[in-house]
């Protein structure tokens, strides 16, 4: 609706990769549907499905036109997220595997909220990972909203290839899983 007071639906997101301006405004990148992967220690491993960039303000310094807005725009198109994008919601894939067997044993609990369990995965420097491909992006959001509340809306998304396949080995199932991560 066209009148103030009321909110209008833009757009609905399983993640928030992070921000951007461009020459008009900022906007948002939103991965709007994900895919599950397989599992890495029993949590879920997406992949990006799509994406949106959705507009959140224009900017008072204007560095260009609609048109040139348009031009970029379709540029960034030309960047799929959809293939070789994956992150997981409770398991931390910017660290590796020993390091994540051999944590705190607090990995869930953020100490600043009584949620024990509930709590993400993720702590401020893990955006500091050469593995979180997102780091840049998500930075003024994560200044902007703080830590505890950055980590349940921003998760690390990492780059690369993921791949999981089933075995069978003297009768035996095995699952094999690839992970190889990009740095950025």
């Amino acid at each position: 609706r066209d009148s103030p007071g009321f909110v209008t639906l833009v757009a609905e997101g399983v993640a928030v990769v992070g921000t951007m301006r461009l020459l008009t405004g900022h906007h948002l990148l939103l991965v709007t549907a994900r895919r599950a992967l397989g599992l890495v220690c029993g949590h879920v491993v997406w992949g990006v499905a799509d994406t949106k960039l959705v507009r959140l303000a224009d900017t008072v310094d204007r560095r260009g036109t609609e048109a040139d807005e348009q031009r970029l725009r379709r540029l960034l198109q030309w960047v799929d997220l959809a293939r070789g994008f994956f992150w997981s919601d409770t398991y931390n894939l910017t660290e590796t595997l020993q390091t994540n067997a051999l944590g705190d044993g607090d990995q869930n609990s953020c100490g600043e909220c009584m949620c024990p369990g509930a709590c993400p995965v993720y702590r401020p420097g893990d955006f500091e990972s050469a593995f979180a491909w997102n780091a840049h992006l998500s930075r003024a959001l994560r200044l902007s909203l703080g830590d505890v509340a950055a980590s349940r809306w921003i998760a690390p998304l990492c780059h690369g290839y993921f791949a999981q396949t089933r075995a069978s080995l003297s009768g035996r199932e095995v699952t094999m899983t690839v992970v190889s991560r990009r740095s950025r």
